[in-house]
């Protein structure tokens, strides 16, 4: 006995005219046809499928807008903690023989040391600020690396047994001079000058990087004394100078 299909597709067997029924059935067997039992298994798929995929995104987009209204806090806050922000660069030793590198390092190792103390002021470590000693960049550069909007550098310069000593204080966006100050000191304790000199600076950048406070008494009597000793060192010098002998003129 054998089969084939006719145009119409309907199995003919030879030989007793079936009408090909089972054929169908081999057909629904083979998967030709789905039961609605396998229909309803795959509508479900379908539909966990789409659940999983709409939490997924959800998830996705609820960290992302997270993760930007997080990163604006942070910006603004860095922004405003900027404004209050300096960067101590080594200051230059100027002095004729160039001896008085230890000095003036030690000089800049003590500024950032009290600034650091300071707690509203952000002030970059020792290391991130003498990064850029003896390299041929510009201020701005610096400040941009460093992410202050001030820069405090300075020199050293010495005279004979006389210590003199400049600060200067520079906002960056503008390249001009917040403040600016000179110390003369006799060289006798070293030490003692560099805190002495690192005091009063820390002083007057407080009165200028924030205004609104006000220092302390220790802060104001240590001002007053180095101001005493400023002028005590002003008067000396003229006095010494009105006492020396006119020299005459042949």
């Amino acid at each position: 006995m054998y089969g084939h299909w006719n145009a119409g597709g309907v199995s003919q067997v030879g030989g007793d005219g079936g009408t090909g029924i089972g054929t169908d059935r081999g057909r629904r067997s083979r998967g030709f046809c789905k039961t609605p039992e396998a229909n309803g298994g795959r509508a479900k798929l379908i539909v966990g499928a789409s659940v999983v995929i709409s939490v997924g995104v959800a998830v996705a987009l609820g960290v992302h807008f997270w993760s930007q209204s997080h990163n604006a806090a942070q910006s603004a806050a860095a922004v405003a903690i900027t404004e209050k922000s300096v960067a101590v660069l080594p200051f230059v030793d100027m002095s004729e023989k160039k001896d008085q590198e230890y000095f003036s390092d030690g000089l800049s190792e003590e500024l950032i040391d009290m600034l650091t103390k300071v707690p509203e002021l952000r002030v970059p470590a020792r290391t991130s600020s003498f990064y850029f000693k003896g390299k041929q960049a510009t201020i701005a550069d610096i400040a941009k690396a460093l992410a202050v909007v001030h820069v405090l550098e300075g020199s050293v310069r010495k005279s004979g047994n006389t210590l003199r000593i400049t600060a200067q204080l520079i906002r960056v966006d503008n390249g001009y001079h917040v403040w600016s100050e000179t110390y003369d000191r006799k060289l006798d304790d070293i030490f003692k000058i560099q805190d002495e000199i690192a005091g009063a600076v820390v002083t007057a950048l407080r009165v200028h990087l924030l205004p609104m406070q006000q220092p302390s008494a220790r802060e104001e009597l240590h001002t007053g004394i180095l101001r005493r000793m400023t002028c005590t060192c002003k008067a000396g010098r003229a006095t010494t100078k009105a006492t020396l002998p006119a020299t005459n003129v042949l």
